[in-house]
């Protein structure tokens, strides 16, 4: 999936569940349209066209739902009525994939209900969202969602935002609704699509304030530049899940004539707190303390954290399992009723992971 949570995090389970002496090796199948590392490390790949990602899936939850009325979602017609055009033989006809092949998949992952993942990628291309829906149909099917998907006890915190969001933002900025903005690590005149307007609409926006270090496409348009300190400068910390904290230290004093953005915030808000190292104290005081003190002083605990560098205030209770959400059916209003790509020429574009973009 390029959806998101931690790469590391997932290259380190991977690599766990793949081990041989173990006694027991998790098996991997992948269906991609161009092949990435992750597809390179399948044990079975197949290669489709792009787009046809999403009949596969659904061709999978039809064997499963459909054809051999399995999982709590066997006798809703709406599911059926949506997932009856894509048959095993139709879309094995259509992608080429053996029947046999889907089959088999289809029940592989049915005895390890509870156990696998379901994962759909390709989050911008064509049915993208479709595919999202057919995936996590799939996990609900299967029991997945509460066991291997978890999104009660400790889910990712990384993506918060979403792209309808920033169309919101820019178009708040166009009509005049912003009267300042803040840019952080971000160079968004660059990054984002010239077809949005962000800088036609950052031009609109009385005060902007990017604190980048350099005079890049953003900061040529925008009121100041406060360039923040070095990450190697600066205190910082982090919430990537929910139940983990990280807090990042200096390791250099600063070199050059910066302030950290955390700083700056804090002088220009007068706050109580006259440094972010004091702030970013009492905030561990206030809200991490409380749930991971375990009988010790705020002082032991500040100097274990600066030591190990992280807190999880969970524990063993991470690897627990939480229920299974409400899968709606009323979702699949946006499952086409043709997935299969079309045409002789397929163009497969994919995101970096070194160059991202």
């Amino acid at each position: 999936s390029d959806v998101c949570s931690s790469d590391l995090e997932f290259a380190k389970g991977f690599s766990k569940a793949r081990k041989v002496e173990n006694g027991s090796m998790l098996r991997f199948v992948a269906v991609e349209s161009a092949l990435t590392q992750t597809g390179s490390n399948a044990d079975e790949y197949f290669s489709v066209k792009p787009g046809d990602e999403l009949a596969v899936a659904l061709a999978l939850a039809n064997e499963i739902i459909v054809q051999n009325k399995q999982s709590r979602h066997a006798g809703d017609l709406r599911v059926s009525e949506a997932l009856a055009p894509y048959s095993i033989e139709k879309v094995s006809q259509d992608t080429g994939i053996k029947s046999e092949s889907l089959k088999r998949v289809a029940k592989e992952l049915w005895d390890a209900k509870g156990k696998g993942l379901v994962l759909g990628g390709a989050v911008k291309a064509k049915n993208s969202l479709a595919l999202q829906v057919a995936v996590n149909l799939l996990n609900s099917a299967l029991e997945n969602d509460g066991v291997t998907v978890d999104a009660t006890i400790s889910p990712s915190n990384q993506v918060d935002s979403s792209y309808a969001d920033l169309l919101t933002l820019i178009d708040d900025m166009k009509n005049g609704k912003v009267g300042a903005l803040f840019i952080y690590k971000n160079n968004p005149v660059y990054s984002l699509p010239a077809q949005l307007g962000f800088a036609d609409a950052l031009k609109k926006v009385p005060l902007s304030v990017s604190f980048n270090d350099r005079v890049d496409e953003t900061g040529a348009l925008v009121t100041y530049v406060c360039p923040d300190s070095n990450y190697l400068e600066s205190w910082d910390d982090a919430n990537p899940q929910k139940g983990i904290y990280s807090i990042v230290q200096p390791v250099i004093g600063t070199m050059y004539k910066t302030r950290s953005a955390q700083d700056s915030f804090i002088q220009w808000g007068a706050l109580q707190e006259k440094s972010w190292y004091d702030f970013l104290k009492a905030q561990w005081q206030q809200k991490v303390y409380p749930q991971a003190s375990q009988g010790k002083s705020f002082d032991e605990f500040w100097q274990e954290a600066l030591q190990v560098g992280a807190v999880d205030t969970l524990g063993d209770r991470r690897d627990g399992t939480s229920g299974s959400r409400y899968f709606s059916s009323s979702a699949l209003s946006v499952i086409p009723s043709e997935a299969s790509a079309k045409g002789d020429l397929f163009l497969s574009l994919y995101p970096s992971l070194s160059m991202f973009d």
